[in-house]
């Protein structure tokens, strides 16, 4: 008997479903492992960026403090007589300092910016920027101390303290001066106008751009140019992070306000009041220079020259002979209160056209700007914003110079949003904004400026031996129906009324000007990041 025999064709089959599986599990593992290796390198990617943000924005909050703390009448640890000798340093003479530190170490750890050789926090961009810097702390020689030669340090201030402490090491603060590819002092950094002929130049801000001069300070150009401040600020987070920012900072200018007293306007109204003692002075005290008896100022001030002003300043020719009447006119006297009016023009009474000296409050934007600017530089305390005030939290203090010791004076803005009534007995310093009614009575004591922009209108009665140095400025932003006016129009109509008499005098005094602008906040004109 034959046997057939047949062969399964299975068995060439075996192994294959332990294949497939070990197949599967390995690109399993692979996905797996892939997915697990992009989301670390996502985690990483996402967790370095939040340091380089952090970094980034701890830098700017040093920026931000120094930037606030630089403000002339700043209440948190003020830099203003820091940064006064902070001269160019083309011009900086032997033990001038150039540069000043505000220091922000995390507990107990050094930061010394100045030492340029092994520090962490080294400030090397400084060797780039200046070759004067360069050549004490870059180039071999021993590092400067803090408070020597060329460096003085301060810390952060507790009131802009962060919990924890934020990550900025420390903010560089310089007069910023043109530096170009061949000039001696730098070689990286650009001009502000690409000419690098003129290397070294003092950097200054017109308030629309920067630009460059010979003279020793930017006030030589005028009132309205103010010097560029460099701000340059290092952040290093635990995890090494750093970023390093740069900034140019400035503050705007007080536009020029020429006199003790000026209507700021067309058709103004000018009612004096009938006394004989009543006075206004435009001769300008700055720095004592008219009566020394009257002015304090504090210790840090620098009062520019006097510039004799008219006593009272119209706003063109019209409004000037306006004023002139009212004055000469005045109870058909023209000898008790037209004589009173001292000041620039020669005989009394001095009243001139000083539209060639308001080209920067001439219109209503133009003043509402100045109004946004000064509010700025005031705390929220000293805004009100109540229809009608009665009384400051803290009008200043204007000092006494007469009083021993004498008494330094402490001027703080204010800004009234609405109508503001005064009594006899008030007594301030600083720079005082009404924007609707201002209205006085009796004399009261005040040393700067008082601003009445809104309705440009200002009220007094009653006598009182009142004394107000610096200058009054009067601008009325609406039109006859009291609707505003056109950002591009010219003000409106101003008034002071004046009912009864009284010994008060307005004395004009340019110092005050000088010394309120610095109070201002600064404003960031420029920012880079820097390459760590």
């Amino acid at each position: 008997m034959i046997k057939t025999s047949v062969k399964s064709g299975w068995h060439s089959e075996r192994g294959i479903a332990l294949f497939i599986a070990i197949f599967t599990v390995l690109l399993v593992t692979a996905v797996a492992t892939g997915l697990l290796l992009l989301t670390n390198a996502n985690t990483n990617i996402s967790g370095n960026f939040r340091d380089e943000q952090t970094a980034f924005f701890a830098a700017k909050a040093g920026m931000e403090e120094a930037r606030d703390r630089m403000r002339g009448i700043a209440a948190n640890g003020p830099l203003a007589g820091n940064i006064a000798p902070l001269v160019p340093l083309t011009a900086a003479g032997p033990g001038a300092p150039g540069a000043l530190y505000i220091l922000n170490p995390t507990g107990n750890e050094p930061v010394t910016p100045w030492v340029t050789n092994g520090n962490a926090y080294a400030d090397t961009e400084i060797c780039d920027e200046y070759t004067r810097m360069a050549n004490k702390a870059c180039a071999g020689s021993p590092p400067q101390p803090p408070g020597g030669p060329y460096y003085t340090t301060t810390t952060a201030n507790a009131a802009y303290a962060s919990n924890p402490t934020s990550y900025w090491k420390w903010v560089r603060v310089t007069v910023k001066t043109n530096k170009g590819a061949s000039g001696t002092l730098g070689t990286t950094v650009s001009t502000v106008d690409g000419n690098n002929l003129d290397n070294n130049e003092l950097v200054c801000w017109n308030g629309q751009n920067e630009v460059t001069t010979t003279q020793p300070n930017c006030q030589a150009l005028g009132s309205s140019f103010r010097p560029v401040y460099e701000l340059t600020s290092l952040a290093v987070t635990p995890s090494g992070a750093h970023r390093w920012v740069q900034s140019d900072a400035a503050t705007g200018a007080l536009p020029n306000i020429p006199g003790p007293m000026v209507f700021d306007g067309s058709n103004p109204v000018y009612n004096p009041p009938n006394s004989s003692v009543f006075k206004v002075n435009g001769d300008d005290n700055s720095g004592g220079a008219v009566d020394p008896t009257t002015t304090g100022y504090p210790t840090t001030t620098a009062c520019p020259a006097p510039n004799n002003a008219f006593a009272v300043g119209g706003f063109n020719s019209t409004s000037t002979q306006t004023l002139t009447t009212d004055i000469t006119g005045n109870n058909g006297n023209t000898t008790k209160t037209s004589a009173n009016y001292l000041g620039a023009g020669g005989t009394p009474p001095s009243v001139g056209d000083v539209s060639g000296q308001i080209g920067q409050i001439d219109t209503v934007g133009q003043l509402e700007e100045m109004v946004n600017d000064v509010t700025q530089a005031a705390s929220a305390a000293n805004i009100y914003t109540a229809a009608n005030t009665s009384s400051l939290n803290d009008a200043g203090d204007p000092g006494c110079s007469t009083c021993n010791p004498p008494k330094q004076p402490r001027p703080v803005i204010n800004v009234v949003k609405g109508n503001l009534s005064l009594g006899g007995n008030f007594s301030g310093a600083g720079i005082l904004v009404v924007e609707g009614n201002l209205t006085i009575q009796g004399g009261i004591n005040y040393d700067g400026l008082i601003l009445v922009v809104g309705t440009g209108t200002i009220t007094q009665s009653g006598g009182g031996n009142g004394y107000i140095e610096g200058s009054v400025l009067m601008a009325n932003l609406y039109n006859s129906s009291g609707q505003p006016l056109s950002p591009t129009s010219a003000p409106g109509a101003p008034s002071f009324s004046w009912s009864g008499g009284g010994k008060m005098t307005f004395q004009y005094d340019s110092c005050w000007q000088s010394l309120l602008g610095n109070s201002l906040p600064f404003k960031i004109v420029g920012m880079r990041e820097l390459m760590y």
